[in-house]
């Protein structure tokens, strides 16, 4: 990801080109291509470039629009055709070869804040509105890319990489101690918009900020997650067409490079990715365009990956690289200085997915993972019980016996653990906290009630599919993503 930062003096006190250079050049690893900076008064943006799209050779961070809109962006938008046809509509230049970054200025000078609302990808970013002396700033809707913040006294700090804002002289390092108990005892945050440093805030996805001189700060959700309406067809083929037209998008969308990596596992989610992958690159290239990563144990357990991953890669003709993880200790990384993790991580493996991510990295610009394929699982309970609800006989009748087909059994449907959801009793009680975590700060912050129900989901707009809302935690996806 590239990388960017601002500085914005709310008491008009010019910004320090040298300060802002030097907390751009904290960032030069996430941006190999490009460093750049701009200053205009009490206002400065810098801006470390990562190109992943073919556009981005156009892309000159920060850039502006007539003068007037200046961006700061770590943005990739899908759906570029039906955007840039809106905009041209609009009175825009042609844009099919702008970087991404352009298409979110026209967004804005068409739409205002509203932009984020015609805006479909990943992405995280800033515009400072020079009519207006307005700061507006934005994160995508599942958290894919960080943004955060801080405000000490009359400055007002931004940057999509955490540490860059600690090294600006007025952000203290005091840590967050309500952060750091929810991390002892949930191995993540507990809301939305925190992070482990008193002085540094998460924007929390799907949010957009906006700050004008002499104003308060105002944030603001722009979207909730919601399901469209059930699919109903009549062959199970119709559901796998309509899966593979899906799929191929949202693939072709995240690969507009000519190379790309993939983390491959012997699953079907990772293995249908490398499918579509290789129907979407360019076939000219020898050896593949896709380069996999696969992590294996050789000797110290069992285990067949290697055996399906290699059914993969000579199927689809893929470039392959095996990582034995054999030596890899538990938390063996923690007091590595390669591994610079500004906040704590409950992730005792984490050296083999920096590994690997170093191996596809010298390969290429762009790495797809088949991760989280299966976080919401249209169980048999759930799914017969909603189709029961509705009184769809039919239906029942003929998904029992599909199930019967498939399976050799009856659906195990779950009287008893769809009532215990019915009366509200499916939930577990507050997390058990470690009998070593200081009783004062158990007190202080009422841990004990703090843990009481369940952890933020996603809430439906309508109530009638909530349960599939229920298997998704944005902490878990937004701790995943940064």
């Amino acid at each position: 990801m590239s990388g960017f930062v601002g500085i914005l003096h709310l008491d008009s006190q010019t910004v320090d080109p040298l300060l802002l250079s030097k907390l751009n050049q904290s960032m030069a690893g996430r941006g190999p291509d490009a460093q750049r900076c701009w200053v205009r008064d009490f206002v400065g943006m810098g801006h470390t470039q990562l190109q992943t799209t073919i556009e981005c050779q156009f892309d000159q961070q920060p850039a502006h629009l007539e003068g007037q809109f200046w961006i700061v962006a770590d943005a990739r938008i899908d759906d570029r055709p039906t955007l840039i046809q809106i905009l041209e509509a609009h009175g825009s230049p042609p844009l099919h070869d702008r970087p991404d970054s352009e298409l979110i200025l026209w967004a804005y000078r068409v739409w205002g804040e509203d932009c984020v609302s015609h805006l479909l990808g990943d992405f995280a970013f800033a515009i400072w509105d020079d009519g207006a002396k307005k700061l507006f700033c934005a994160r995508d809707r599942f958290g894919i890319k960080p943004f955060f913040y801080s405000h000490p006294g009359k400055i007002f700090l931004f940057s999509n990489t955490l540490n860059c804002l600690r090294k600006h002289p007025q952000v203290s390092n005091r840590l967050n101690d309500l952060a750091i108990a929810d991390f002892l005892v949930l191995e993540r945050h507990h809301t939305l918009d925190a992070t482990a440093f008193a002085d540094i805030s998460r924007l929390p996805p799907a949010h957009v900020l906006s700050l004008r001189l002499g104003s308060l700060l105002q944030l603001r959700q722009y979207w909730t997650l919601s399901l469209p309406t059930p699919l109903n067809y009549r062959n199970p083929e119709d559901y796998c067409e309509q899966f593979r037209a899906v799929m191929r998008v949202a693939v072709a969308d995240r690969m507009r490079r000519d190379r790309a990596g993939l983390f491959l596992s012997g699953g079907l989610d990772s293995t249908t990715l490398a499918a579509f992958a290789r129907e979407v690159l360019p076939q000219k290239f020898y050896p593949s365009p896709l380069s996999t990563c696969t992590g294996y144990y050789d000797q110290l357990i069992p285990d067949e990956e290697p055996h399906y991953v290699q059914s993969v890669v000579d199927e689809l003709e893929l470039s392959a690289h095996y990582l034995n993880v054999d030596s890899y200790l538990p938390c063996g990384w923690w007091q590595d200085p390669q591994f610079p993790s500004p906040e704590p991580r409950a992730d005792p493996f984490l050296a083999i997915s920096i590994d690997s991510l170093r191996y596809l990295g010298r390969q290429c610009r762009v790495v797809l993972g088949g991760y989280g394929g299966d976080p919401i699982q249209f169980s048999s309970n759930r799914y017969f019980f909603t189709l029961l609800r509705q009184w769809r006989w039919g239906q029942i009748a003929q998904a029992m016996l599909q199930y019967s087909r498939w399976h050799d059994r009856l659906p195990p449907v779950g009287i008893r653990t769809q009532l215990r959801q019915w009366l509200g009793r499916n939930r577990s009680d507050s997390p058990t906290l470690p009998p070593w975590l200081n009783p004062g700060l158990v007190r202080q912050y009422s841990l004990r009630e703090r843990y009481q129900g369940s952890s933020p989901t996603f809430t439906a707009q309508s109530g009638d599919r909530q349960e599939v809302f229920e298997g998704i935690d944005p902490m878990h996806w937004v701790s995943l993503f940064e």
